[in-house]
């Protein structure tokens, strides 16, 4: 159950074995950096909901930092865990009250990449992105994810933001795209504007990658590490 600052709450009937991990963990992939502001945390509700298909009590918002189990900040995490109602794997998205702006995107874009797409159309994303950064070619494919979730990040807090200064931002940002300037920063831009857009929305897990998945991010974040606003740490570790 999720309960909000205003009293009321929501419960997802997911199963509590499969979130909480095997020995105190909740397994996926995580977001380490912590970026400026603060996520509008109905906002990426609302987004994740319409761009993605996902229902908005399957984003859990924790009051406070999550930490890895090498005991880093964690700010944001996607993973699948079992859905009881519908028998079948769910995407989950936890997100820090103290993570910054576009914490969403972020994740989305792992969840989209990691999960939606087949092994060969992650292998062309990757070489595709290598190509256009020739310096990353001795980077990891993980290291590579990571920098193709900032990028789209930044692309959606472009395309989404509001007011005179986002319509400025995106006027001279397509100036540069149709003028071939910075030709590398696009290189991925068709699949950004495709999540964006809401294309995925309807596309189903992937069963390939979810076991793929399942084995290269087999190590998350300490479910008993969570600082929680007026609770002391011991109390936690009693839970």
């Amino acid at each position: 159950m999720s309960i909000f600052k205003n009293g009321t709450s929501q419960l997802y009937f997911v199963s509590t074995s499969s979130l909480l991990g095997r020995n105190n963990t909740i397994t996926g992939v995580f977001s380490r950096e912590k970026q400026k502001g603060t996520v509008d945390i109905q906002k990426a509700r609302e987004w994740i909901a319409d761009r993605l298909g996902i229902k908005p009590d399957h984003t859990i918002i924790i009051d406070g930092v999550m930490k890895s189990a090498q005991d880093e900040d964690v700010f944001g995490l996607m993973d699948v865990v079992t859905d009881v109602l519908n028998q079948g794997d769910s995407p989950i998205f936890m997100f820090s009250d103290k993570a910054g702006r576009g914490i969403q995107y972020h994740e989305a874009w792992h969840y989209v990449n990691l999960l939606l797409h087949n092994k060969h159309q992650r292998q062309q994303i990757y070489d595709a992105y290598v190509k256009a950064h020739p310096e990353l070619k001795n980077k990891s494919y993980k290291q590579i994810e990571e920098l193709l979730a900032e990028d789209f990040r930044e692309y959606a807090e472009l395309r989404n933001s509001e007011g005179i200064v986002g319509f400025i931002k995106r006027a001279f940002d397509n100036i540069k795209r149709f003028s071939h300037l910075f030709r590398n920063k696009y290189a991925m831009y068709d699949v950004f504007r495709n999540i964006n857009d809401g294309k995925y929305r309807l596309q189903q897990i992937d069963k390939e990658s979810l076991q793929q998945f399942k084995m290269a991010y087999k190590n998350g974040v300490n479910s008993k590490s969570f600082y929680v606003s007026n609770i002391a740490p011991e109390r936690l570790n009693k839970l």
